[in-house]
C-alpha cells in the first residue's frame, strides 16, 4: 500500500512539473516572440531611417551647391533668388529618394538657408540671413501629423504598436576658403590657359559694370539669349596696350603659353578643350598646383602675400587666332576657369602677364571671325566645385570656387 501511494505522489509530482515547465515554456516562447517582433521592426526602422538620411544628405548637399555663387550675387533681389533656388534643390533632390517604398516629400519650411560661422562647430545653428550664405539644413519626417506617412510595424502590434514616427536631419557646407587649384588626371580639367585684366573684372562682374545678355537654364542645361541678373564679362577683344593705363602689352589679347612655347595653335587648343594638365603647370611654373588668390606685386617681382604657385608671371601669345574658335565652342556651357592678371610687361610674343589669381565663369558665347566688333569671348561667373579645388582654413572666401562638405 505504502509503495502504491508513493507511486501516485511520485506521478502527481512529475505532473506539476510538468505544467510548470509548460507555463514558463508558454511565456518565454511569447518573451521570444515579442523580442524577435522588435528586433525585426528595429531592424526596418533602421532601414527606413538610412533610407531618409540618404535623401535627406543628398537635398542639403543640391541646396547649398545655389549658394556657391553668393559671393558674386549681391542685391537683395539676387540673394532671394538664390534663397529660393537653394530651397526648391533642396525639396527637389530630396524627394527624388524613397523610404518605405515611398517618395519622400519635404516642405518649405523643411529646409533652412543660412551661414554658419564656423562648420566646425556642432553646438551653432544656421544664422537665416546671416552672410554669406553657406549653409543648407533638410529636415525630413514620417510621423501622423508630418508630409509623409508613419513607418507601419508588423510584429510590434502584438504590443499595440501599430506605426513609428521618424525625422532625420541634414547640414551642408558651402566651404568656399579655396586655397589651390590641383588637375587630377584622366579628366578634362576647368582651367584653361586664358586671362583677363584684373581691372576689367572688377568693373564688370564685381561692381556688375558689365552686359547682361546671357542665362543659364540648369534644368535644361542650355544657355538662352535673355538676362538673368547676372553680369557677363567679354575677354576678347581687348587691347592690354592702354588698358587700365598699360603702356606695354600692344598685340596681346589674353592666351597664355603654357607648357607651349609659341609653338602654334595646336597645342593652345588641346589645353583649352581638355583643361591644363598636372604636368603643363609643373612644366612651366614648377609646381602641379595653382594657388587660386594672391596679392597683387610689381610686375616680375614675387606675390606679396600667399604664392600663387610661382613668381606670379606668365608668357601670353600675341593675338587670340580665329583657329582656336572650336575649341572654345566645345566648351560653350561649362564652368572653366581663367587667370586673373593685374598688368602686362612687354609687347608681343615677349609679353608676361603679372597673374594675381584665377576666377572660374561660364562660356556663354564665342566668335572669334569677322570684323573686331563681332568678335567676342563672352563668360558669365559661376561657381566650380570640382574634385581638383584644394581648400585651407588660412585662405580667404573665394568668389567662384569651392568644395561641398556634408558637416551634420
Amino acid at each position: 500500500m505504502k509503495k502504491r501511494m508513493g507511486l501516485r505522489m511520485r506521478a502527481v509530482k512529475t505532473h506539476r512539473r510538468r505544467a510548470a515547465v509548460l507555463v514558463w515554456a508558454a511565456v518565454s516562447l511569447t518573451l521570444m516572440i515579442g523580442f524577435a517582433a522588435l528586433a525585426i521592426d528595429i531592424g526596418h526602422m533602421y532601414l527606413v531611417k538610412v533610407q531618409m538620411q540618404s535623401a535627406a544628405d543628398s537635398g542639403a548637399m543640391a541646396g547649398v551647391s545655389a549658394l556657391a555663387g553668393s559671393a558674386v550675387t549681391l542685391t537683395d533681389e539676387q540673394i532671394s533668388e538664390m534663397c529660393s533656388e537653394a530651397t526648391n534643390r533642396a525639396m527637389g533632390y530630396a524627394s527624388k529618394n524613397q523610404a518605405d517604398r515611398q517618395y519622400l516629400c519635404a516642405n518649405p519650411s523643411d529646409v533652412d538657408v543660412g551661414h554658419l560661422d564656423s562648420w566646425t562647430n556642432l553646438d551653432e545653428q544656421i544664422c537665416e540671413g546671416g552672410t554669406p550664405y553657406n549653409a543648407v539644413r533638410v529636415s525630413l519626417y514620417k510621423g501622423e501629423n508630418a508630409p509623409n506617412d508613419p513607418i507601419p510595424l508588423s510584429f510590434a502590434r502584438i504590443w499595440g504598436k501599430h506605426s513609428a514616427e521618424m525625422s532625420v536631419t541634414a547640414t551642408a557646407y558651402m566651404n568656399n576658403q579655396a586655397a589651390y587649384y590641383r588637375p587630377v588626371k584622366n579628366t578634362i580639367g576647368a582651367l584653361i590657359p586664358v586671362t583677363i585684366r584684373l581691372g576689367k573684372y572688377n568693373e564688370e562682374i564685381m561692381e556688375q559694370g558689365g552686359q547682361d545678355n546671357f542665362g543659364w537654364d540648369p534644368d535644361n542645361g542650355g544657355i538662352q539669349t535673355c538676362g538673368d541678373t547676372v553680369c557677363e564679362v567679354s575677354i576678347y577683344p581687348e587691347k592690354q596696350k592702354k588698358a587700365g593705363n598699360q603702356t606695354e602689352g600692344a598685340g596681346n589679347f589674353g592666351i597664355l603659353n603654357i607648357n607651349c612655347n609659341n609653338v602654334g595653335s595646336s597645342t593652345v587648343r588641346d589645353q583649352i578643350t581638355g583643361g591644363l594638365t598636372g604636368e603643363d603647370l609643373m612644366n612651366e611654373f614648377g609646381t602641379d598646383m595653382v594657388s587660386l588668390w594672391s596679392d597683387p606685386g610689381p610686375c616680375g617681382s614675387e606675390v606679396d602675400g600667399s604664392p600663387i604657385g610661382f613668381d606670379g608671371s606668365a608668357g601670353g601669345n600675341p593675338g587670340l587666332m580665329a583657329s582656336l574658335e572650336k575649341a572654345f565652342e566645345a566648351r560653350l556651357g561649362q564652368v572653366a576657369g581663367f587667370f586673373i592678371h593685374e598688368e602686362v610687361c612687354q609687347n608681343g610674343s615677349n609679353a608676361t602677364y603679372k597673374i594675381v589669381g584665377v576666377q572660374f565663369g561660364r562660356l556663354m558665347k564665342v566668335r572669334l571671325t569677322g570684323g573686331p566688333t563681332n568678335q567676342c569671348i563672352i563668360i558669365q561667373p559661376a561657381p566650380y566645385l570640382g574634385m581638383e579645388i584644394v581648400t585651407d582654413e588660412d585662405a580667404p572666401p573665394h568668389l567662384t570656387a569651392g568644395r561641398i562638405m556634408l558637416v551634420r
